[in-house]
């Protein structure tokens, strides 16, 4: 029983790496749009992990775990006080599977933490069609969370991320994108076996 919850941890480090360690930029997310312009948008990603490691070291490969996420994404962009801005709002959903060694896990699905943001765009230039913006992102624990399941869609804890990112036109249908980001976590205080979980603050750069 105990070697189960060892590697259900381990499998939740894998999965969160690329989606909860920091935020994804994707293209066009900081490009500058009028006042008054409403985005609706929908995310998904599938990915399937066939591979378990203990640090560098593969302790299997015979593992089965599938994930497809999807976010639903709302914009707004206006201008309050002479700053242009566009609060916006996320919403992650999915489901987990795990199978081969480690099918003992099982599946799970729901919501995911909801995610509030606002880009602030401090700087814009028309002729280069240059943007630097500043975005702080609040995760709320809103998401389907058990201490006594082995896979989660959210983490039960609060979570904050502030990124930079500057982005320029260099030819027509050519943009170059730049952005840092760092992220603060919360604790989970009700993990399996008591105790809590803390996360130290992670830091990521995108070109």
């Amino acid at each position: 029983m105990k070697r189960k919850h060892s590697l259900a941890v381990s499998l939740l480090g894998l999965l969160y790496l690329q989606n909860v360690y920091a935020v994804d930029l994707d293209a066009g997310d900081y490009d500058y749009a009028p006042s008054g312009t409403n985005l609706a948008m929908l995310y998904y990603q599938h990915a399937s992990r066939d591979s378990l490691y203990t640090g560098s070291h593969k302790t299997s490969d015979n593992v089965d775990l599938t994930s497809d996420i999807g976010i639903a994404r709302y914009v707004h962009y206006i201008d309050v006080a002479g700053l242009h801005i566009a609060p916006q709002i996320l919403i992650p959903f999915g489901r987990l599977d795990a199978g081969k060694d480690i099918s003992a896990l099982g599946s799970n699905s729901g919501l995911g933490d909801i995610i509030l943001a606002n880009t602030f765009f401090v700087y814009h230039d028309k002729d280069s069609k240059s943007t630097f913006g500043i975005t702080p992102y609040l995760y709320l624990p809103t998401g389907q969370y058990s201490k006594n399941d082995a896979l989660n869609i959210g983490e039960n804890r609060i979570k904050f991320t502030l990124q930079g990112a500057y982005t320029t036109q260099l030819a027509e249908r050519l943009n170059w994108d730049v952005a840092g980001d760092f992220t603060l976590y919360g604790k989970n205080d009700d993990v399996a076996g008591g105790g809590s979980l803390k996360q130290e603050a992670v830091f990521q750069k995108v070109c």
